[in-house]
């Protein structure tokens, strides 16, 4: 300090003496700052930190914060039990469950017809019988190996007149999902589940081969 002091007196001039005491003056009341730290009550660790810190900036260390990843777990769907109701059970069968606006009473001459029918083949008759009560006779079974008669699954319905043959036609037509039909054959045209409209069939040389002068139904 007396070395700054000598320096700046030795560049200044003379009539500056009072800048001189106003320099001196400054200097003496800037006092070293170490020594007023001794005089704290702070252990030696601490005053140092404090010494240090005025010369020297420590930035503050910023610790990066985890960040928690949360996965979302897919919730599981809701299982459900199988609730199987006997009522409402499927049976692998081929036998349909008719509609409750068809008559599938017995007819009269029901015991001689229906012997050796299958059941799609014995409801269907019993419909078109109620239904037609001028229709008749029926044929049903009969020895004919390769025919659906002799697997009891085609009924045969005579008709006294065109006018009852179409009406009988139309009707088993009309309700052919309900009675489960797969074929109908009238007036030399056919109609199968296969070929689902009617077309002409080949000439058989009789009126009964050629179905004009009764309805033959098959069924599943």
């Amino acid at each position: 300090m007396m070395i700054i002091m000598m320096a700046l007196t030795s560049i200044l001039p003379s009539n500056s003496t009072s800048l001189s005491a106003r320099i001196q003056d400054t200097t003496e009341q800037i006092a070293p700052v170490e020594p007023a730290l001794h005089a704290l009550p702070l252990s030696p660790a601490d005053a140092l930190s404090i010494s240090a810190r005025q010369f020297i900036y420590v930035p503050p260390v910023r610790v990066p914060s985890k960040k928690v990843v949360r996965h979302k777990v897919p919730s599981r769907a809701k299982e459900r039990p199988l609730r199987v109701s006997r009522d409402r059970a499927r049976v692998p069968t081929k036998i349909i469950r008719f509609s409750s606006r068809l008559d599938f009473s017995r007819c009269s001459d029901s015991s001689g017809i229906e012997s050796g029918l299958h059941y799609n083949a014995r409801m269907l008759y019993r419909a078109v019988c109620n239904a037609f009560p001028k229709a008749g006779p029926f044929g049903g079974y009969r020895y004919d190996p390769g025919s659906l008669h002799y697997l009891g699954r085609a009924v045969d319905c005579m008709v006294p007149s065109r006018t009852v043959g179409d009406a009988v036609k139309d009707f088993v037509y009309a309700n052919r999902k309900e009675l489960h039909v797969m074929q109908i054959i009238w007036r030399q045209h056919i109609w199968t589940t296969d070929r689902p409209y009617w077309h002409l069939m080949e000439d058989r040389g009789s009126i009964t081969a050629n179905h004009y002068d009764h309805v033959h139904v098959s069924l599943y």
